[in-house]
């Protein structure tokens, strides 16, 4: 799975360093945005990991990650929820954008769950399509079936999965 995030930090670290070099800027700090919309299809923390692994194989562009996630759990009872994070790639400065861009990817997914719950809402009334369930992801490679579970979202009712 960290193919695409390894191509896409390469790909961010040459737009960085473009960047830099077309503001003379070459001395500014490079800050990466890393937003994890893969429905939960990889959690929070093993995206930052691979971010993070990457980054650091070639620190000389990127100095800060910002990173956000969006999951979704469950299908009538179900969870949404949003992770954000901000990361030093040189351990020794502390990151100065950490707690606004918290701050900013809390009020902006609060905000955006108010608006969708309205409009499922609707589509519900409607009987249309709401959320799909969350599902395991299920592939095989060189004849070995990987699983991955989805998690489970405890019943709201207090009752007790078998």
């Amino acid at each position: 799975m960290g193919v695409p995030i390894k191509k896409a930090v390469k790909k961010a670290t040459a737009q960085i360093k473009a960047t830099k070099s077309h503001l003379g800027r070459i001395l500014d700090f490079g800050v990466l945005i890393a937003v994890n919309n893969g429905f939960s299809s990889l959690p929070h923390d093993e995206f930052d990991n691979l971010v993070l692994t990457y980054c650091r194989r070639d620190p000389s562009q990127i100095d800060f990650i910002l990173s956000a996630s969006v999951g979704y759990q469950g299908e009538f009872d179900g969870y949404v929820f949003c992770n954000s994070e901000g990361y030093s790639i040189h351990g020794g400065i502390s990151h100065p954008f950490r707690e606004a861009y918290q701050a900013a990817v809390g009020d902006g997914f609060n905000l955006k769950m108010t608006e969708m719950m309205k409009n499922q809402l609707k589509l519900f009334a409607l009987g249309k399509d709401l959320l799909a369930p969350f599902k395991d992801i299920v592939f095989e490679r060189d004849g070995v079936k990987f699983v991955r579970e989805a998690p489970r979202v405890p019943d709201s009712r207090g009752e007790q999965e078998p």
